[in-house]
């Protein structure tokens, strides 16, 4: 689930899904949330059982936030390789508009 995390993203996913849970209590405990959206309920398992982990909250909580970090993490790979190649078209441009090539239209 977290391969290729560094250890300041595991940490990261970790306090958001505390947070979330905490978030969750206090509502619960104001009375602003029913209890049934943050309870699971399912009986508890029987430990060393398959289902032992999808029906914790923390790991329920923990996978979402794991989820959203990897979404965010491609995101910004996709607009560095964007930024990168947007700057190598700009500067190859701009290097020929230097040399005579070209005149610096929008149509090269």
């Amino acid at each position: 689930m977290t391969e290729g995390f560094s250890f300041a993203y595991l940490k990261e996913a970790f306090i958001a899904a505390l947070l979330v849970l905490v978030a969750a209590q206090r509502a619960v405990k104001s009375g602003t949330e029913p209890e049934e959206r943050l309870s699971n309920n399912v009986p508890t398992p029987t430990p060393g059982s398959d289902t032992d982990l999808e029906n914790n909250q923390l790991w329920q909580v923990l996978s979402k936030q794991v989820q959203t970090l990897r979404t965010e993490m491609e995101e910004s790979r996709k607009s560095a390789e964007d930024a990168a190649e947007n700057n190598a078209n700009a500067n190859g441009a701009v290097a020929e508009a230097e040399d005579g090539g070209c005149k610096g239209c929008v149509d090269c």
